[in-house]
């Protein structure tokens, strides 16, 4: 890994509830940054949608039940940019003045975190950390959220299903297809690690993507320290 680190911070940490930001979690991965930016690292972190962003979605759908999946797609988009604003303020001075939102705009990193919110609502904020990769030529995405591992099969409704430490993109395909088919879209509400269209630009790119339980920050520190951490590598 370089000295530029692609972060996808899960909503689920950030926004636990429907009424309120994760203050506590904030000011710990806040401190984390802090320590590593003074070493020299930066961080481009993509921020997911959380709990409420889940809420607006279901009362989308409560309103019209019918209501078309590209406008559930552009409300997630929505949600996680204002999520993007409020961690962006957050984290300054670390962080710039405003939240990325429009992947289009010339970038420049004059500060060493970059908070980074949705793009485009037909993309997942999966699918932006992959092309926040791609743009900054980076090989690697640390992915936080709250599940320790990425699984065989789902351990929501499968007991045994087992925690996979390696697993190739190929391999993870199967896993997906196994849960929702072979959709080749990217559908508000898919309950997956990373989605299908993420996974396929990332297997493109060769891209190699993390998974760990980002509530564990000192698992998260191993892992910016390039050690052996607890987790899930896929590619």
């Amino acid at each position: 890994m370089n000295n530029l680190f692609i972060i996808k911070l899960g909503g689920s940490l950030v926004v636990p509830e429907t009424d309120k930001f994760n203050l506590e979690y904030l000011v710990r991965l806040k401190n984390v940054l802090e320590k590593f930016t003074k070493q020299g690292k930066k961080f481009v972190i993509i921020i997911g949608g959380g709990k409420i962003c889940r809420w607006y979605q279901s009362e989308a759908k409560r309103l019209k039940v019918d209501v078309e999946n590209k406008d559930l797609n552009w409300i997630g988009a929505y949600v996680t940019r204002v999520n993007a604003e409020v961690v962006n303020s957050f984290m300054k001075p670390l962080s710039h003045d405003r939240a990325y939102v429009d992947f289009s705009e010339k970038l420049e990193l004059t500060k060493p975190v970059l908070v980074v919110g949705a793009w485009k609502p037909e993309k997942s904020t999966n699918m932006d950390a992959v092309l926040m990769a791609e743009m900054f030529n980076s090989g690697t995405i640390i992915n936080l959220s709250d599940i320790d591992h990425v699984y065989d099969k789902d351990p929501k409704e499968f007991p045994d299903a087992k925690p996979l430490d390696q697993i190739t993109w190929s391999d993870y395909e199967k896993i997906i297809a196994d849960r929702i088919g072979t959709v080749r879209e990217h559908k508000a509400g898919d309950n997956l690690p990373f989605d299908v269209i993420a996974t396929a630009k990332a297997e493109e790119l060769k891209l190699k993507v993390i998974f760990i339980n980002g509530k564990y920050l000192d698992n998260f520190e191993v892992v910016l320290n390039g050690k052996d951490f607890v987790g899930t590598t896929i590619g």
